[in-house]
């Protein structure tokens, strides 16, 4: 796994932070993690890129162009990879990383962040965002972001998967105990699925949805009636579901019993892109402790297959479902962008990438 750490240049004043930024390296390297940091050989950033490498882990840097100019790069990184500007950098961090930990920092940690937390907020980031509150460092961000729950500018469903940790060995007991449920998972209790939208804005609708098991058995393909979308030509070019197909089929509601039913019984909901997904079919659930429910156990098929493109063709730029199928070698069953041709397809990558995640 790739941890992303933001963190400082500098070493602050408090000797518990080149301590802690320490600790975390050693472990880094000595579970066979790898580390993805911001390249710089001073400071913090210099102090846990050397404990990783001490520990006999893997460090990548991303470095921008100017601050290879100043030289001011670590020399002894396992590869080191070079932008051309720091928006370019935090988007290459981002992408290379499976979790993400913000030490105490300055302006430029807190810039870093702060993106992720956005991200995880928008379901567009399927991934733990760990702030490390050491002495109370981020005590003040944690307070705003309660405040901005309690002025209706944030909520805690968006909040949610945002941490604050005042013991980092605490956040990788609860991380290694996630990826073990998450890595064995019980077929009997896995399910995939795939909607086509009237488009992917709030306002847009659900018109078709299939739910595969893990035998590739159909639990649900059908369409779904619209109730307030009548035309969506722009998404109807895609998947080609036209308002004739949805005339007579059953509204959201209507079906809405029948998927919580198949959800429930379900430990691990598998979908290629989940942020689109995700945020529509939640309305089905009234409450935010049920919405919460869902997005613990749903998964995103195209984040791992990034980290399967990252790691065996970095020369591929695209990670659309036809690029992951292509890629792999696999063969569709129906047709591309329809649900149920997706939601097979999706079952068959994440199979492809790892036969290993059932325990039966």
């Amino acid at each position: 796994m790739n941890i992303t750490v933001y963190l400082g240049a500098l070493e602050g004043k408090d000797p518990a932070l080149k301590r802690a930024v320490r600790e975390l390296g050693t472990w880094i390297g000595e579970s066979g993690n790898a580390l993805v940091y911001g390249g710089s050989r001073s400071g913090l950033m210099g102090e846990i890129a050397e404990s990783v490498l001490q520990a006999g882990g893997e460090v990548t840097g991303v470095e921008p162009q100017f601050f290879i100019e100043a030289e001011l790069q670590h020399e002894g990184l396992t590869s080191l990879i070079i932008t051309k500007d720091m928006s370019e950098r935090k988007a290459k961090m981002i992408e290379l990383g499976d979790a993400f930990i913000a030490f105490p920092g300055g302006t430029g940690t807190l810039e870093e962040i702060a993106e992720v937390m956005s991200m995880v907020s928008l379901k567009q980031l399927d991934a733990p965002c760990i702030l490390y509150n050491l002495n109370g460092y981020y005590n003040n961000l944690q307070a705003l972001l309660r405040h901005m729950i309690e002025m209706g500018l944030s909520t805690k469903e968006r909040q949610e998967g945002i941490c604050f940790a005042e013991d980092l060995a605490v956040r990788r007991a609860e991380g290694d105990a996630h990826r073990d449920a998450f890595y064995h998972m019980n077929r009997e209790r896995v399910l995939f699925f795939d909607l086509e939208l009237t488009g992917v804005y709030d306002h847009d609708e659900i018109i078709s949805i299939s739910i595969v098991n893990a035998k590739g058995e159909v639990v649900m393909d059908t369409y779904v009636h619209p109730v307030h979308n009548k035309r969506w030509k722009r998404t109807e070019k895609i998947h080609g579901i036209t308002p004739a197909m949805v005339a007579d089929a059953p509204t959201l509601d209507q079906l809405t019993p029948q998927i919580k039913e198949i959800f429930a019984g379900a430990d691990n909901l598998i979908a290629y892109g989940v942020s689109t997904d995700y945020s529509h079919i939640k309305y089905i659930y009234q409450t935010e402790a049920e919405r919460q429910e869902l997005f613990r156990k749903t998964r995103c098929c195209a984040n791992e297959f990034v980290r399967y493109q990252h790691e065996h063709h970095p020369d591929l730029s695209h990670a659309a479902l036809t690029d992951a199928m292509e890629c792999l070698g696999i063969a569709w069953d129906g047709i591309p962008h329809s649900s149920i041709a997706d939601t097979i397809a999706c079952m068959k990558v994440w199979e492809a990438l790892f036969p290993h995640y059932y325990d039966c």
